[in-house]
């Protein structure tokens, strides 16, 4: 604006001054030089807005469309960056969808526990490595985006362990579920018979390290019960280690009690780690 009052101010300056000169050597009359000077004016003004309305307005286009792309830009990045937050976690979060995700005695998909694990994990976790404007709007975009990379991890490792699990497998074959994917991953592992395990489902043995576990097949939360039973089988056994193995999740006393007696609380998909678990964690 400043740059078209300049322009418009110097040429009616120009215009005044040629004018005068026009009027002293000519003789031209006062009404006659008021006139010719006013339509001057009046066609510069004309001109030069004309002028510089035009490259304004490209300019404008210009910049609007290179903010577009500069958003677009940063979006992509974000969108990138999210994603391989939640790809870093994606086991760990498909763990918690199976264990948090089930069918009640009506035959009804209970997702509560599930969808509270996903905000907790977008407030805790995403929000602490990508910078976004949360809203209610986005958050349902993140649950869809953190849905489909939990899809995809489990699409990519299904064959991972060698065994797939069934919902429908009774506790029995779980057990034998259970030892035949350590078995896969190098360990010597059996199922102990129904009776006179003392608590161990399975004995697994790796190099110096044996388990014992506890296989439990559940629909809720596992309990203190577990972690007491599986405890008394590490001595029995003579075992390094004590593990119990669910696909459910675990009780808060549970995790409690199995922090202080030193016995791991797993998901079966953990199973392939076990060496680095019991070392480690």
């Amino acid at each position: 604006m400043s740059e078209n009052s300049n322009s418009i101010s110097s040429a009616i300056l120009g215009i005044i001054i040629i004018i005068v000169i026009i009027s002293a050597v000519f003789d031209i009359g006062a009404m006659a030089s008021i006139q010719v000077l006013v339509g001057s004016i009046i066609f510069i003004v004309v001109v030069v807005v004309l002028i510089k309305s035009i490259p304004a307005d490209e300019r404008t286009i210009r910049e609007a469309e290179a903010d577009k792309r500069r958003r677009q830009t940063r979006q992509e990045h974000e969108n990138k960056k999210i994603k391989f937050v939640i790809k870093a976690h994606a086991k760990a979060l498909s763990i918690k969808r199976s264990q948090l995700v089930y069918i009640d005695t009506y035959g009804l998909e209970k997702k509560v526990k599930w969808v509270n694990e996903i905000d907790y994990f977008i407030d805790n976790v995403l929000k602490k490595e990508v910078e976004f404007i949360d809203s209610s709007a986005y958050r349902e975009k993140l649950h869809n985006v953190i849905e489909n990379c939990i899809n995809e991890y489990n699409s990519e490792n299904v064959d991972s362990t060698g065994h797939e699990y069934n919902d429908d497998i009774d506790p029995y074959e779980y057990e034998h579920f259970c030892a035949s994917v350590l078995t896969k991953h190098g360990w010597k592992a059996q199922a102990t018979q129904a009776s006179g395990d003392q608590g161990a489902d399975v004995i697994a043995e790796k190099g110096d390290l044996k388990v014992a576990l506890q296989c439990k097949k559940y629909s809720q939360p596992v309990g203190n019960k577990a972690v007491q039973e599986v405890f008394a089988a590490k001595g029995w056994a003579n075992a390094t280690h004590a593990a119990v193995v669910s696909n459910a999740s675990y009780t808060p006393s549970a995790h409690q009690l199995a922090g202080k007696l030193g016995v791991h609380l797993l998901h079966h998909d953990q199973l392939s780690d076990l060496e680095s678990v019991v070392l480690w964690s």
